[in-house]
């Protein structure tokens, strides 16, 4: 990330009459800072982003070589700073029951009920007990097991979450 961040920022500033180049760069930056916050939006403008940070690269190391070696120095020091939030701030993860929870719905939503049984069970042992995504993924769960007839599960599912309940 900091030869990329550095590769675009010397690209910008040592080649300004190229800025055109770097569009896809910066919709796809406004777009997930502004509208999405995914980084999808980073993958089709992946080739374009490393072609200009090869070439900006390039000038920033040439330019650490000449008399231009204030605005390499800088172009290095602006780069640093847009890296330096990612290392104050850093994005929160995702607790593994809520993640499996997510994949469970998901499977459920392609009527894979199996899968998503199986996954609402490891989605409620990832979870701290009595937290909301464990009461959920029961009640899915028991839902589930209540449509495929599985009486065993149904009859676990449903006293473990009159336990949770009280």
């Amino acid at each position: 990330m900091a030869f990329l961040a550095n590769g675009v920022i010397s690209f910008l500033i040592f080649r300004r009459k190229y800025w055109v180049l770097s569009i896809p760069i910066l919709v796809s930056f406004i777009t997930i800072l502004g509208f999405f916050h995914s980084e999808r939006y980073i993958l089709p403008v992946l080739p374009v982003s490393l072609a200009i940070a090869a070439c900006g690269l390039q000038l920033l190391f040439q330019k650490l070589r000449t008399v231009e070696r204030k605005k390499a120095i800088i172009a290095i020091l602006i780069a640093s700073a847009l890296l330096l939030s990612g290392r104050l701030w850093p994005v929160p993860e995702i607790p593994e029951g809520q993640y499996l929870y997510n994949r469970a719905a998901k499977a459920f939503n392609m009527r894979n009920h199996l899968l998503a049984l199986t996954l609402f069970e490891e989605s409620i042992e990832a979870s701290p007990y009595g937290s909301s995504i464990s009461v959920h993924a029961r009640m899915e769960a028991l839902r589930i097991s209540q449509t495929l007839n599985l009486e065993d599960r149904i009859y676990f599912h449903t006293e473990a979450l009159r336990l949770e309940l009280q």
